[in-house]
């Protein structure tokens, strides 16, 4: 081996055997490696209507997605319920991986957009019984990509590029039964498999090396939550559901190289392990009520078990000093008929807030959102558009966050 090779060998050891316990004792908060975009808090699903009532779903059974949020109210919709939802979404992060952690710096967050279909779903009624089943994404894993430059004289003599991206996907069960006209309950059966994929590629023109670094993950599990729907009096409903804890598998895998010209050089180092992450228990509360004719209230609060989080990253437990917290929100939903083409059609309009506190213990990370919505139904098709906008506080950074769905459904039958 030449004099060259072992210098580059040596330093390259040294790189790793620095990284890795300085990225053991980094904090960070939102957006540690696992961390969903936007937020940590995806349960329950919120299509378009509920996402412009400030993300309440628990008691309204607005379409076919319901076997995701509360299972007990797909008993409330018609024979057939078919729905798709499709989303938009936008979120700033500043610390994750290397980017502002020591390697590379930016002056404020960097964002990244997200849009596609999120959901498709299918509910039936007969009597008392319903059963839905559904595949939808629940968490997204992409950061936004960075590439970092030096130049001079015009020519770039160095670059170094980042991306992630990663999704949790799930085939969802539902079945419902109703008791007595006043109470529901319904359990869902949720399938996960999901990916997740990161690299980094670092270039130097002048000296010709490149630093490969990539990691992929390849998750599955399986959990199960149920709901009961109780309206004592028309116009009013309670609500409960339970998201158990369950575990998310990780097949793990690593790849880091460096090449460089002189010798030449080629090294790489592998490794591959099976991880878990075990996900917290889930538990909300949801009221709605209807004060006026076409006017509905509705508040959902969600509890989140996250001190008992505990991940694990190619066989090492990661500390997360994560918090319980509780997530709230509430909106309003007006209905009146407008004309349109000559038909009576409905027209929803719909208002709402949302608190949605972060697990970090440090530092206190929360974010408050104002959503608004509207749509148009059809006895058989219906069209709803919501949105979210909102920002962070307790990071220091003031993160933003941003969310659009656009649902439609078609329904055959009337609601019971």
């Amino acid at each position: 081996m030449s004099a060259s090779k072992v210098v580059s060998a040596l330093a390259f050891v040294l790189v790793l055997s620095a990284a890795g316990p300085l990225a053991a004792q980094l904090v960070l908060g939102q957006y540690e490696n696992e961390a969903p975009f936007r937020t940590w808090n995806s349960y329950p699903f919120a299509g378009a209507s509920a996402l412009g009532r400030g993300e309440t779903s628990l008691t309204l059974a607005a379409d076919a997605s319901a076997g995701l949020s509360n299972p007990a109210l797909l008993v409330r919709l018609p024979r057939l319920s078919i729905t798709v939802n499709g989303l938009f979404q936008y979120a700033t992060a500043f610390r994750y991986a290397y980017i502002n952690t020591g390697v590379l710096t930016t002056a404020d967050p960097v964002g990244r957009s997200l849009a596609g279909f999120d959901l498709a779903a299918v509910a039936f009624r007969f009597g008392d019984w319903a059963v839905s089943a559904a595949a939808a994404d629940f968490e997204f894993y992409h950061r936004p990509p960075v590439r970092a430059e030096a130049s001079y004289n015009g020519q770039i003599y160095y670059s170094n590029d980042f991306d992630q991206t990663g999704t949790l996907r799930g085939f969802a069960f539902s079945l419902a039964r109703r008791f007595g006209g006043r109470l529901s309950v319904g359990l869902t059966m949720i399938v996960f498999q999901g990916d997740f994929q990161r690299s980094s590629v670092e270039n130097s023109v002048l000296s010709g090396y490149t630093i490969t670094d990539t990691v992929n993950r390849k998750y599955s599990g399986l959990a199960l939550q149920g709901g009961i729907a109780w309206e004592p009096w028309k116009g009013f409903t309670v609500a409960v559901t339970i998201r158990g804890p369950w575990t998310k598998k990780a097949d793990s895998s690593s790849v880091l190289r460096y090449q460089a010209p002189s010798g030449p050089t080629d090294i790489t180092i592998a490794d591959s392990a099976g991880d878990s992450l075990r996900q917290p228990w889930i538990a909300g509360l949801g009221l709605s009520v209807q004060p006026l004719e076409g006017l509905t209230l509705a508040a959902d609060a969600v509890y989140y078990g996250w001190s008992r989080y505990a991940p694990e990253y190619f066989g090492e437990i990661q500390e997360r000093d994560f918090r319980d917290i509780v997530r709230i929100g509430a909106g309003a939903e007006y209905r009146a008929p407008i004309r349109l083409f000559g038909r009576e059609v409905d027209f929803p309009n719909r208002i709402g807030v949302l608190y949605d506190p972060q697990p970090m213990a440090a530092p206190p990370s929360s974010y408050v959102y104002l959503t608004f919505g509207t749509g148009l139904h059809w006895p058989a098709f219906h069209i709803d558009l919501g949105a979210s906008l909102g920002g962070e506080s307790g990071s220091g950074h003031s993160l933003a966050g941003r969310r659009i769905a656009l649902t439609l459904s078609y329904f055959l039958g009337e609601r019971p």
